[in-house]
């Protein structure tokens, strides 16, 4: 099964923290490097923050670190970050059209939230907002055919 073609539910237990980091490092994946001092800047925290919440992805299977080098994401990490990224724009693309809260506040909401509801949830949105090709701020979303 290729990434692209299917979406692959990733059932794994995440703290906020990690699910900001997952995606920080799914949109860093094409800079040449992508380490602790580079997450470190992006965040504006010591490395020894970083290096906590990667190794706690670690061990949960969604990174791989090589110490001093990089970090990058395994297939299963790649795939839980495309689902956060997902969640996140049909969240709140559906705050937003219908509960018609500005994009600013159905942004910020939808980030509290893109971990945590469940795929049935947000299929079910993705379905009352007809599956939407982009969310409020003109990204693309990605229906994968789990989501039909």
């Amino acid at each position: 099964m290729r990434l692209r073609d299917e979406w692959l539910v990733v059932r794994v237990s995440l703290s906020r923290l990690e699910a900001v980091y997952l995606v920080e490092l799914h949109k860093m994946a094409d800079e040449a490097r992508t380490g602790t001092s580079a997450l470190a800047a992006r965040f504006g925290v010591k490395g020894s923050s970083v290096v906590d919440v990667v190794k706690r992805l670690e061990k949960k299977g969604l990174v791989v670190r090589e110490p001093w080098r990089s970090i990058s994401l395994t297939r299963r990490g790649e795939a839980l970050a495309e689902q956060l990224i997902h969640n996140h724009r049909v969240i709140e693309t559906y705050f937003h059209r219908v509960l018609n809260l500005p994009a600013q506040l159905a942004c910020s909401e939808a980030q509290k939230l893109d971990s945590l509801l469940s795929w049935r949830t947000i299929t079910s949105m993705c379905r009352a907002l007809n599956y939407p090709t982009t969310c409020i701020h003109g990204e693309k979303i990605k229906h994968y055919r789990r989501c039909k």
